[in-house]
């Protein structure tokens, strides 16, 4: 059976997307960042969104019907939140799913 995929670039595109509670209950996850800035104006994010749809997809042992990829488009890991003093990397994308994952 063929897979939905639904690639998210922006917290804005998640927001607008159809991917609710019982969507993400047969749904399961594939997250591209980039670690470097020389990743960011490579092809990395592209490599890793059809190594992981890939993955899935020959996957035969899992039950699903939707693989989500969240894209840290322009994110890396020189990427801080120097506000705070923290020095974590921002990404939205990933917090936000993982805590709408955690709410189920």
């Amino acid at each position: 059976m063929e897979k939905n995929i639904v690639v998210i670039r922006s917290i804005d595109e998640y927001v607008n997307s159809n991917i609710n509670d019982e969507y993400l209950k047969d749904s399961v996850v594939v997250y591209c960042r980039v670690s470097s800035l020389g990743q960011v104006d490579g092809n990395s994010l592209e490599v890793q969104q059809n190594r992981g749809i890939e993955f899935y997809k020959n996957n035969k042992d899992l039950e699903f019907d939707n693989i989500i990829v969240l894209r840290e488009e322009g994110k890396s890991g020189d990427d801080v939140d120097e506000d705070d003093g923290s020095e974590i990397v921002k990404r939205e994308l990933l917090r936000i799913i993982t805590n709408k994952w955690k709410s189920r």
